[in-house]
């Protein structure tokens, strides 16, 4: 997981195709092989069982095919006078008899020594040769003598029945041979198809496997800054931004963040610096302000405490006529105002110490 995250993004983002791609591939592969054995089945069952089957039971046909025209040349014989129509049918049932020789010869070369046991083959083809000895001798017999031809005809029917039955015996061979190849292909077909479910299920499993994987990788972090973002903007400036040591471009974003981070907390921390200086300048200010006040009221209250105390005391005697003009008289007759501007001239003090308070 470490060097998934480490990845840039778009290997992330090309990751899963690519993986899909050689699974794919992969699969591909396996399939091809499989098919591939299995044409080789088909063409293993054509070449060592189907190609003699057809051999073995041709070879069968012109035996009987053989047999019948023997039998129906000794019948004309027998009962007709016809010399030309004999001889035909004589020259037509040797041809026979050359026929089912050579097919008896070949079967030894054209029948897969994986498939049949020589020794069988072998005894086919002398059984065989038998046959047509003892049908070449009805055919020159019947001629001349088709009596014999006839009584002849008991010693070829029974090579007939002998080859016959060895056919019989090499055709069964090759029947359960077939069966057993087709089993073999059936069972190999059915493993592909399995094969085959097994690796669509597979794709699919590594498919959604591959999508959560990079989409973890991809969104996880994306919505993990985006949170950070959010703390940002509300002034919280404690939080860790995730992924700052990925080296992708998450991890450039995150330490882009992380700057951001930092350079607001340390504008935060100015201003409220600057803040709690301009509150205690403030507070200083005004703490003196209100001193300066207070001592000029305190001033002021004292010196009309002194002119009240000294009022009667300026000037001459109580006795003495106001209208001597003495400036005495003058003095005492502007205490009164004195102390008057006085006493507004505190009340305004006053009132401005409070207003600062």
């Amino acid at each position: 997981m470490p060097r998934l995250h480490n990845m840039p993004i778009f290997a992330k983002v090309a990751a899963a195709p690519a993986i899909l791609l050689i699974v794919l591939v992969g699969i591909g592969s396996g399939a091809f092989a499989l098919l591939t054995t299995d044409a080789l089945h088909v063409t293993a069952l054509d070449q060592e069982v189907l190609r003699p089957q057809q051999k073995v039971a041709a070879f069968d046909t012109k035996l009987d095919t053989t047999m019948t025209s023997l039998y129906r040349l000794v019948s004309v014989a027998a009962e007709e006078s016809d010399i030309p129509k004999i001889t035909r049918m004589a020259h037509d049932a040797a041809q026979d008899l050359k026929v089912v020789d050579d097919l008896s010869s070949t079967l030894i070369t054209v029948l897969p020594e994986q498939s049949v046991d020589g020794a069988a083959l072998s005894e086919i083809e002398s059984h065989a040769h038998q046959f047509t000895k003892a049908a070449a001798l009805v055919v020159d017999m019947v001629d001349t003598d088709p009596g014999t031809a006839l009584t002849m005809m008991s010693a070829t029917a029974r090579t007939y029945d002998e080859t016959k039955h060895l056919v019989a015996n090499l055709a069964s061979k090759f029947d359960a041979l077939e069966e057993q190849r087709i089993a073999r292909l059936k069972s190999s077909m059915y493993a592909g198809r399995l094969a085959f479910t097994a690796a669509v299920i597979a794709v699919g499993m590594i498919a959604v496997i591959l999508v959560i994987v990079i989409i973890r990788a991809v969104s996880a972090p994306i919505m993990a800054l985006t949170r950070t973002l959010q703390d940002l903007t509300r002034q919280d400036y404690s939080v860790t931004v995730p992924g700052l040591h990925a080296k992708d471009e998450l991890g450039t974003m995150a330490r882009a963040v992380d700057g951001l981070r930092q350079t607001a907390s340390l504008l935060e921390d100015l201003r409220r610096q600057q803040e709690t200086e301009r509150q205690r300048t403030e507070q200083e200010k005004v703490a003196w302000l209100e001193t300066m006040s207070w001592a000029v009221e305190r001033e002021i209250l004292t010196a009309i405490e002194q002119i009240r105390r000294d009022g009667p005391a300026i000037g001459a005697s109580p006795d003495a006529s106001p209208e001597d003009g003495s400036p005495a008289t003058e003095r005492s007759a502007a205490a009164p105002r004195t102390v008057a501007v006085l006493e507004n001239l505190a009340k305004i003090v006053r009132s401005f110490s409070r207003e600062i308070y």
